[in-house]
Parts: C-alpha cells; structure tokens; sequence
C-alpha cells in the first residue's frame, strides 16, 4: 500500500528558512495543532487540508511537500 507524507525534513527545514521559528509559530502558520505538527514530521499521512495549508504558507506546489512512501502491513 502507498501513503503521502510530507517530505521527510521539509517542515524542519522549513522552519530554519523562516529564521528558526518555533514549533507553536509553525503550526499557527500552517493552521495545525502542534501535536498534530509533531505527527506530521513523524510521517502521519497529513489530510489534504493540511498538504494545501503548507502550500499556502510557504508558497509552494503540492509536488514541493508530498511524496509517496511504500507502507507495509
């Protein structure tokens, strides 16, 4: 089975590039809780809701912040 998740370090990254913003500042900015930001960088499949958020905060494509991972039951 194929899952999306959010590129594997993206948020991390993302968060750096924005002058090292704090974990509660990235989550209001991408309109998540921060349990539910800690679970993205963990690699829970995000909704689409979470992947256009990302998008629009940071002004990137959906193909700049998903990527398919191969999950195995």
């Amino acid at each position: 089975m194929t899952s999306v998740i959010v590129q594997e370090g993206l948020l991390e990254r993302l968060q750096g590039g924005a002058g090292t913003m704090s974990d509660k500042a990235m989550a209001r900015a991408i309109n998540v809780s921060i349990q539910t930001l800690q679970e993205l960088k963990n690699g829970r499949a995000p909704s689409v809701e979470n992947l256009a958020s990302i998008c629009e905060a940071f002004g990137l494509s959906f193909g700049d912040v998903a990527t398919l991972k191969e999950v195995f039951s």
